[in-house]
């Protein structure tokens, strides 16, 4: 049996774990960027990647968290709120949705108004927190920030990103005005 103040270098340095780490710093400059993208451009390759960094957050390793190690490197307010007001910028009108809070629920559950650019500004905020201190991090910091990120997973941002796979899906096939301006080629910018 392991011992938990000792990292599991195997899971820590694992396919899985780069795997996400790579399709994770891809996440946060594509939204860093988006400014300078086209917002058809922005649902179509972040409703790409969306999917890929849901999937690549299930096959997390489990690993076990370490004790007293935590990592520099965490998104400030400050950052927070200025992705926020970009992606609020780039999404305008198109920005809103609506969802319901537990989708396998008997009970008719209320029906919530989700706001695109907080939730994707909340996943960013996740991810550029991994990618930071996984990076930068000692093994003990990195097994803890995938400890972190796999149950954020599991109970914040992998929700999220399901949410807004379909609302994204529904911008880009079946809004008049945006699907209009799509092109059958695009290029990826990210």
């Amino acid at each position: 049996m392991q011992n938990i103040e000792e990292p599991d270098r195997t899971q820590i340095f694992s396919r899985q774990v780069t795997d996400f780490l790579t399709v994770a710093a891809e996440f946060c400059r594509l939204l860093e960027k988006s400014e300078d993208i086209p917002f058809i451009h922005f649902i179509e390759i972040t409703h790409r990647i969306l999917p890929l960094l849901y999937i690549k957050g299930c096959l997390l390793p489990d690993v076990e968290l370490i004790a007293d190690t935590t990592g520099e490197g965490r998104i400030t307010e400050e950052g927070y709120e200025k992705m926020y007001a970009a992606l609020q910028q780039k999404f305008n009108k198109h920005g809103n949705f609506w969802e319901t809070s537990n989708p396998i629920s008997e009970i008719n559950e209320d029906i919530v108004k989700a706001d695109i650019p907080e939730l994707l500004t909340d996943i960013y905020q996740d991810m550029k927190d991994f990618t930071q201190i996984y990076q930068a991090g000692s093994a003990e910091e990195k097994q803890n920030i995938i400890f972190e990120c796999k149950m954020q997973h599991e109970e914040q941002w992998g929700r999220k990103s399901v949410g807004l796979i379909r609302a994204l899906h529904y911008l880009i096939y079946f809004k008049p005005d945006i699907r209009k301006a799509r092109k059958p080629d695009i290029t990826d910018i990210a």
